[in-house]
């Protein structure tokens, strides 16, 4: 196995346990597939279900308050606090 093969292994062993399903279905799927097309409907979905004070069938859902775009701010951040 090279070094790609398995960390494209252990990747889809991950999103497949927070996905809640067999890793063989997400076998040659891209990570653009996996978060756009499997992980963002799931934890939609799941959150809407929260919303309306419904209990979730799944553990993974979009935590309230958190845009998706907040990682972008971190590399300026730590700019500022660690590299001063």
């Amino acid at each position: 196995m090279t070094d790609d093969t398995v960390a494209r292994s252990l990747r889809e062993r991950l999103w497949a346990e927070h996905r809640e399903c067999d890793a063989a279905t997400l076998a040659g799927t891209t990570p653009t597939e996996l978060v756009d097309g499997r992980w963002w409907p799931r934890a939609e979905e799941q959150r809407a279900r929260l919303d309306r004070s419904e209990a979730p069938t799944h553990r993974l859902a979009l935590l309230r308050g958190v845009s998706p775009h907040a990682r972008g701010l971190l590399g300026p951040i730590d700019g500022l606090l660690v590299d001063g």
